[in-house]
């Protein structure tokens, strides 16, 4: 094997490890009421994905089925993610706990939606509830 060879080799055997070092868990989990949640962790903790929802309020049912993308962070057990609906002016956050085995998600979230009035804050409506998913993948 040439001197040139073995360079080329040992690039390709440091590239295959590093990209294994960098890479990220992808999970799929679905809830009770059907909503989906697709997430991605980083080694260092960062979650990226997607949440397609399949309940909505009264004002905003276009969310339904909507693919959003979401951001957050994974601590331990403990995460955090955020979900944008700029078409309803709504923000959805969701904390919870993941399972040891990675095989459910115990989530409390909030949707604020838009005040009318910046002025008077108050006014948005604020939702709060519970979900249990299970992962599906």
């Amino acid at each position: 094997m040439s001197f040139k060879q073995l360079g080329y080799a040992a690039l390709l055997g440091l590239s295959v490890v590093s990209q294994a070092g960098f890479a990220a868990d992808a999970m799929v989990f679905k809830n009770e009421k059907g909503s989906v949640l697709e997430l991605t962790v980083a080694k260092e903790g960062n979650v990226t994905g997607y949440f397609t929802t399949a309940v909505a309020s009264k004002e905003c049912q276009q969310a339904i089925g909507q693919k959003r993308p979401l951001v957050g962070y994974l601590t331990g057990n403990a995460f955090t993610i955020s979900i944008d609906y700029p078409d309803c002016g709504s923000a959805l956050s969701i904390i919870g706990n993941m399972a040891e085995n990675k095989k459910s998600l115990d989530t409390t979230w909030v949707v604020a939606h838009q005040a009318q009035n910046n002025q008077q804050p108050n006014l948005g409506a604020r939702f709060i509830g519970h979900n249990s998913y299970t992962r599906v993948n």
